[in-house]
C-alpha cells in the first residue's frame, strides 16, 4: 500500500498516531481504544518498536514502513518553532512519510469528546502528563495560545490520587488507576 496524493489514495492510506509524552511514547491507529505500543520516550532508530508486543486491536497492523502511512504527532501547547521544524525535518527525510500533522496535545482529546458527545468546541484542557500539567483554553475550537499555562504539577497530582486510592476503599483498586494514569 503505497500513499499518494490522490483522494483515493488519501482514503485508503492507514494514519498513525504518536503521542510523544516527558514519560512515555504512546502509538496508535485512529478510532482505537488503546494505543498499539506504549514504550518509555527515548531517542530511538527506525525499527526499535516493531518488536515491542502490541494490543489486540493492533496485531494485524503493518508497522515496518513509514512511508506507508500518514502521521499525526501530538506537542506540548508551548513547544518552540525551531523544535516544529526538526521533527518536520527528521520525519520527512529521514522516514520519507508522506504527511505529517503537529497537533496540540489537548487539541485530539478536545476533538474526541465533541465527536462522541457533541460538546462546544469552547472551553478548557487540563492535561496532565508526567512532566507537566498544561491548562490550555478553547474558543470556537480554537487554541488561545496567549492564555496557556503550564505548572510542574503533574507527579504531585499522581501521588495525590494513588494516595486517594489507598484512603478510600470504596474507589477503584490502586492498580487499576495505576493503569488509568498511565494512558
Amino acid at each position: 500500500m503505497e500513499c499518494s496524493i490522490s483522494m483515493d489514495a488519501a482514503a485508503s492510506c492507514l494514519s498513525v498516531v504518536i503521542d510523544n509524552g516527558t514519560g512515555f511514547t504512546k502509538m496508535g491507529l485512529p478510532g482505537n481504544v488503546e494505543p498499539c505500543f506504549i514504550i518509555p520516550t527515548v531517542v530511538a532508530v527506525n525499527d526499535s518498536f516493531v518488536n515491542q508486543s502490541r494490543s489486540s486491536s493492533c496485531k494485524n497492523s503493518n508497522w515496518c514502513d513509514p512511508e506507508d502511512h500518514y502521521f499525526l504527532f501530538t506537542e506540548n501547547p508551548l513547544n518552540a518553532p525551531q523544535n516544529k521544524e526538526y521533527i518536520g525535518e527528521i520525519v520527512f527525510e529521514t522516514f520519507n512519510v508522506p504527511r505529517l500533522y503537529l497537533a496540540v496535545q489537548p487539541v485530539p482529546a478536545l476533538a474526541a469528546g465533541y465527536l462522541t458527545s457533541k460538546c462546544e468546541m469552547t472551553g478548557v484542557v487540563v492535561d496532565v502528563g508526567d512532566g507537566a500539567t498544561d491548562v490550555v483554553p478553547f474558543a470556537d475550537g480554537y487554541v488561545i495560545g496567549s492564555s496557556i499555562k503550564s505548572i510542574p504539577l503533574s507527579r504531585m497530582l499522581f501521588y495525590f490520587f494513588s494516595n486517594l486510592c489507598e484512603k478510600e476503599e470504596n474507589m477503584y483498586h490502586q492498580k487499576t488507576l495505576l493503569k488509568l494514569l498511565a494512558r
